[in-house]
Parts: C-alpha cells; sequence; structure tokens
C-alpha cells in the first residue's frame, strides 16, 4: 500500500463530504499501519462528522498512546467528549492541548465554554473571552476606535454597549445595563433593528439605536457578553431579578383584543431554531402532537421564519393558532407573550424573552447544551421563572415532551383548584376554599 496517497485520498473524500469513502479510506491505513498516529486521528474525525462518537473517541485515545504531543488529538478528543456528555474529562482534555500548545486558540474557547457550563465561571470567564481570537467564532469583534470598558468607574461617561452573536445572547446580557447605570455611566446600546423598541424601554437604557445606523457620541464600548467577566458574575451572583424587559402596554392591550377568551390555559411554542438548522437544538412540530391535540389548552405559534412550514402536515386533531403575521419585532412578541400563560420553547431567543419578561417557560434543552444552562438542574439561576427540561440521551425529545406532558397535567390540575377554590370562597364556603387552594400549591 502507499498510505501517502492513500492518506491523500482520504482528505480529499473528506473534504468533499463523502464520509464513507474516506472512513474507509483511512481504516485501511489503520488495518495496513496500526502504529501510525495520523491516520487514527483522521480516522477519529471522519467518525465524529458522522457523530459516531464513542468510535471518534476510541481512535483518539489510539492516536494519543501513539504519540502523547499529538495536539490535534488531544483538541479533538476534548470535543468529542464534550459532545458525548463527559464534560469533565472533556476540561482535562483541553487542558492538555493548552500544555502542549498555550497559544491554541479554540482549546482556551472551548476550555471557557466548558468551565461555565459546569459553573466555574471565575475562569470561565477569562478563557471565553478568547472567542475573538477563533477564526470560526460568528462575530467579527468591532474597532469603534476608542477604549473598551474595563470596569473603572464612567463618571458620566457613556457607555456603548453592542450585541454579539445572537439575539437571544442581547436579550439574556442586556440585563447587565441597570447596573452600569447604577454605577454612574450612561448607557447606550447597538442591537439588530428588531430588538430596538424593546430595549430602548429598559431600564437603565439612555438609548437604543439599530447596529446598521449612525451611532450617537460614546466614550467607551463594550461587547455585551463580555459584561459578567466585568462585573465577576458568579454562579451565585447573577443578576437574576425580572422583569428586566417589559412589554409597551399598549401593545399587550392590542394583542389582548385580537386573542379569544375562551378560558383555557394560553400557551406559546417554538420549536425550531433560525440560524441555521440544527438538528441537536430543534425538535420536529409534529413531536408536540400530545400538546397541540390536548383539550384544554390553546397553543400560539411565536414561530418566525424556518420550521413555520411544518404547521401544514399536522394531523387534523392538531390546533395551533398562528398571529405572526403581526408581528414586526421583538416588542411586539413580548406583547403577545404577556397574553400567554406559559411559554414552551427549544434554546432560542424566544425562551430569553420569555424569562426576562417573568413568564413562566419551560425550556427544552438537548443532552449536551449550550453553556449557559449549566448541567443537571432543572431550575435556570439567570431566569426565576425558567425551568429546564433536558434529554436524558441524545436525541431522545420523545422523553423531554413526556415530561413536559406530565408537568402540563399538575399544572392544569392545579389551575382547576384554584378556580374551584375561588368559586366557594365567594359562596362563602372558606374552609373549603383554603382546601382547594392548598392543594393547587
Amino acid at each position: 500500500m502507499d498510505i501517502e496517497s492513500s492518506y491523500q485520498l482520504g482528505v480529499r473524500l473528506k473534504e468533499q463530504g463523502d464520509l464513507g469513502a474516506a472512513e474507509r479510506c483511512f481504516r485501511s491505513i489503520v488495518e495496513y499501519a496500526p502504529d501510525l498516529p495520523d491516520p487514527r486521528h483522521s480516522l477519529g474525525v471522519v467518525l465524529q462528522l458522522q457523530e459516531r462518537l464513542a468510535e471518534a473517541i476510541e481512535q483518539y485515545r489510539a492516536a494519543i498512546a501513539l504519540d502523547p504531543c499529538f495536539v490535534k488529538a488531544h483538541y479533538n478528543l476534548a470535543t468529542a467528549l464534550w459532545r458525548s456528555g463527559s464534560c469533565r474529562e472533556a476540561i482535562a482534555f483541553t487542558r492538555r492541548t493548552l500544555i502542549l500548545d498555550p497559544s491554541h486558540g479554540e482549546a482556551h474557547w472551548l476550555l471557557g465554554m466548558l468551565l461555565l457550563l459546569t459553573g466555574d465561571f471565575r475562569q470561565g470567564w477569562e478563557e471565553y473571552d478568547w472567542r475573538w481570537k477563533v477564526e470560526r467564532f460568528n462575530t467579527r469583534k468591532q474597532d469603534f476606535g476608542l477604549p473598551q470598558w474595563d470596569g473603572s468607574p464612567l463618571a458620566g461617561r457613556t457607555l456603548l454597549v453592542s450585541m454579539e452573536q445572537g439575539r437571544g445572547d442581547m436579550i439574556q446580557f442586556i440585563r447587565y445595563a441597570p447596573l452600569v447605570a447604577a454605577a454612574g455611566g450612561r448607557v447606550v446600546v447597538c442591537a439588530v433593528r428588531e430588538l430596538v423598541p424593546l430595549l430602548a424601554a429598559m431600564d437603565g437604557v439612555s438609548q437604543a439605536v439599530d447596529r446598521e445606523g449612525p451611532l450617537p457620541a460614546f466614550d467607551v464600548h463594550i461587547p455585551v457578553l463580555d459584561l459578567p467577566r466585568v462585573f465577576g458574575t458568579t454562579v451565585e451572583t447573577i443578576p437574576s431579578q425580572v422583569p428586566y424587559l417589559r412589554p409597551d402596554p399598549v401593545k399587550v392591550a392590542r394583542w389582548r383584543g385580537l386573542l379569544p377568551a375562551h378560558g383555557q390555559l394560553r400557551i406559546g411554542l417554538v420549536w425550531a431554531g433560525q440560524e441555521k438548522p440544527d438538528p441537536f437544538r430543534s425538535i420536529p412540530l409534529r413531536a408536540h402532537i400530545p400538546l397541540l391535540s390536548h383539550p384544554q389548552v390553546e397553543v400560539y405559534s411565536l414561530q418566525i421564519g424556518r420550521g413555520v412550514e411544518e404547521m401544514a402536515g399536522l394531523p387534523a386533531e392538531c390546533t395551533i393558532i398562528d398571529r405572526t403575521d403581526r408581528i414586526a419585532d421583538f416588542a411586539d412578541t413580548a406583547a403577545l407573550i404577556a397574553n400567554l400563560d406559559l411559554v414552551i420553547s427549544i434554546d432560542t431567543a424566544v425562551a430569553h424573552l420569555a424569562g426576562a419578561l417573568g413568564k413562566p417557560v419551560w425550556t427544552l434543552l438537548p443532552f449536551v447544551p449550550d453553556w449557559r444552562w449549566l448541567l443537571e438542574r432543572d431550575d435556570c439561576p439567570w431566569y426565576p421563572t425558567m425551568r429546564l427540561f433536558r434529554q436524558t440521551s441524545p436525541g431522545d425529545w420523545g422523553g423531554v415532551v413526556d415530561r413536559v406532558m406530565d408537568e402540563l397535567g399538575r399544572l392544569l390540575g392545579r389551575a382547576v383548584h384554584k378556580r374551584r377554590g375561588i368559586e366557594l370562597l365567594q359562596a362563602g364556603q372558606a374552609e373549603e376554599a383554603g382546601q382547594l387552594f392548598s392543594a393547587a400549591i
């Protein structure tokens, strides 16, 4: 066998997306020359691209055993361990990567996310700051020609808080604006147009502007996800007071007039992410058939853009009310949510919005969630009114939906007890009403 030619063929096949052929190519080299670390590592990469994580981990470990200084194998092993849910071991191999290559930007960034995920915020924020040095990070750091704020006293100066990453990130971390204002700073927020009206009405924000337009004068700036690092946030000190965003009362009243008053529980639903197709985060709408066919609830779509086409394929017994054609921006979405009893959402901006509004929200998470949701817990320190429903194994959305429906049954039962208790209280039967109110807690 010409090992070099076979190896280059495997590389080309991988780059062309023919992962099956690439796997066969690399596997044949491994069988022919089992003591070479590079083919084993490349086989691991191809296996990981196919989400065959256990097999990939085996190949990465074998490559490291053959070459203990193999930087790429250490880093890719860390990513595979992370994706498989072995986060503590992933941290160990990320640290080993950085011992071998202290300037490995992607390893620093991964370490930051892993530390934040496991609750080590003190080190996590510092490592997460390496995101700006990673080429594939989805946001480029803006150079405004002025200093970045380092937490020093503002003494009346104007701080520009700029949006980075997604809309949910901006909603989550703009919570720090009142803290900046309380420390003597004037806060100007720069965000995408559809967030501007909502953010402009927030306490502590002096002005909100479209990031595509001209900027007002300011003295210092900071990307919004750097605020937790500047404030030294730990899990215990997260500023979690809600609501910190509030809907426009005029819009709330307008939406109230658009929704039927049937006395049923009103639930808003989001099932698909918008940034790109994401099979790990998104849930097929048909998985929610038990909810959509429930006789005691009204389900309102909060889905905009990708994913709305799934409504056309629902069975006849399913009902979902779609008023999203009246939504122009997040201020409209906030006003609609204010008229609902509960929001059920995947990890998307609407979940953050509901949490920031102080609305009960159930967030459905994949087996390995984003770092902000931490591990294992079913509450959320960022949003006191949020409950987390996690996959217990990769891809198991059915189990998540089952637990949601069980909890919904309990919620509806408490609502019935509360309503009947009010009726008894009004009828002068205080003792019986008290028993029902106790059952509703």
